[in-house]
């Protein structure tokens, strides 16, 4: 067991991992902080849920705080693919800085433009955003208006979280533009997938001179931490005819649950049949608009009583990075693309060492697909349950009565 206590780090960040009950490490946590500790750059690839973010967090700002470092000219950047990841790692900076005298904003696309350029002109030392906007605020005011470019173009830190989706959701360009702006000391790339663009942008940003090692060997530039232990998930699979999927969905639909569909119309037809059965239901995917989904993000994340049961309904837009509070199963009504979106989708249950549970609901075509999981999880047994509720009568007279579905 190690304790953050053991890391060399201020008495400031030790008093707010303790007030909000953080007092043993991952294994993540103690492979990584002791070499992020030391301005080391890296390539963190790791299993959601594994604590990677209060890696970076911590040891970002103890770069601030030993360094002494008053200027307000955003000395860490942390860039990040989604607004709705940008405000959680917005909150985990602000528990970690609750003794610490540093300042943190956050600018991302869909907010309001000109209240973000007034905070720039007030300078902060942390600044998380989404790389499009981080872009608009460089490119536009590169030469109008040199106060806000200087107040976010002087990290010494630089974060990317989630680099592999940054790739898969084409933003390779924006983070190669971002980072001609920059002239940092350390950067570190947190990415679940380790392929052959993570390795070669990797590469690049480290001037083709630095070898990428593995952490065992002798470092002179980027170096790789791999923490990919399995996570405490129980994964389940279940077969059956295509027109009894929704009385499977229906008869173990509960507790804190989050259930995945192949697309938005999917998404939009489940999420109306069931809130009209007065399921306590929301929905997540990326047809909302922004305003939205940070509505829903935030309604879902909230704590509930342990005897509410709490649905949402979303694409796999949800599946990456987000740290929902108290998620018990994932059930994948949809099936994944791949392996990777799996281990994506599963990340949002047993995070931190709690337990969790994924339930694939499969077809008679689909069975060799719970084969293929098994190369992530320990195993994947089927889940036989005796009584299947009879949903469709009730369905055939909601889709009737609907204007909505019909």
């Amino acid at each position: 067991m190690s304790l953050f206590s053991s890391l060399p780090i201020s008495t400031k960040t030790l008093e707010s991992l303790s007030f909000h009950n953080y007092t043993v490490m991952t294994t993540t946590q103690s492979k990584v902080l002791p070499s992020l500790l030391n301005k080391e750059s890296l390539i963190i690839n790791t299993s959601t849920g594994s604590g990677k973010t209060l890696c970076f967090v911590i040891s970002s700002i103890e770069y601030i705080y030993k360094s002494s470092i008053s200027d307000k000219n955003g000395t860490v950047v942390v860039i990040t693919p989604t607004r709705e990841l940008a405000y959680q790692i917005f909150d985990v900076y602000g528990k970690i800085l609750k003794y610490h005298n540093l300042s943190v904003s956050v600018i991302t696309g869909g907010s309001d433009k000109k209240l973000e350029e007034k905070n720039l002109k007030k300078g902060c030392n942390i600044l998380v955003c989404t790389p499009g906007r981080l872009l608009d605020h460089l490119n536009n005011y590169d030469k109008t208006d040199n106060e806000v470019k200087n107040k976010c173009i002087n990290p010494k830190v630089v974060i990317i979280d989630e680099v592999d989706k940054m790739f898969e959701i084409g933003f390779k360009r924006e983070i190669t533009s971002i980072l001609s702006y920059f002239k940092q000391e350390q950067i570190i790339l947190c990415s679940a997938t380790l392929n052959e663009y993570v390795i070669d942008f990797g590469k690049k940003i480290s001037n083709d001179k630095m070898l990428l090692q593995k952490e065992s060997d002798k470092n002179d530039g980027l170096k790789i931490i791999e923490c990919l232990d399995k996570p405490n998930i129980t994964s389940y699979f279940s077969i059956l005819p295509e027109e009894r999927k929704i009385d499977f969905l229906f008869s173990i639909l509960k507790k804190k649950t989050i259930v995945f569909f192949s697309s938005c119309n999917e998404v939009n037809f489940y999420y109306e049949i069931f809130k009209f059965m007065n399921f306590n239901v929301y929905m997540l995917h990326g047809k909302l608009k922004q305003n939205k989904r940070t509505n829903v993000y935030n309604k879902f994340n909230k704590k509930s009583d342990k005897s509410e049961n709490q649905i949402l309904f979303c694409t796999d837009v949800g599946a990456r990075g987000l740290d929902f509070e108290g998620v018990e199963r994932i059930i994948h009504y949809g099936l994944p693309v791949d392996e990777n979106e799996y281990k994506h989708r599963i990340g949002r249950t047993g995070r931190n060492g709690k337990e969790g549970k994924s339930i694939m609901i499969l077809t008679n075509s689909e069975k060799e697909y719970a084969n293929n999981i098994n190369k992530y999880v320990d195993s994947c047994s089927e889940l036989k349950i005796t009584k299947i509720k009879n949903f469709g009568p009730k369905l055939i007279k909601l889709v009737k009565n609907s204007f909505t579905l019909n």
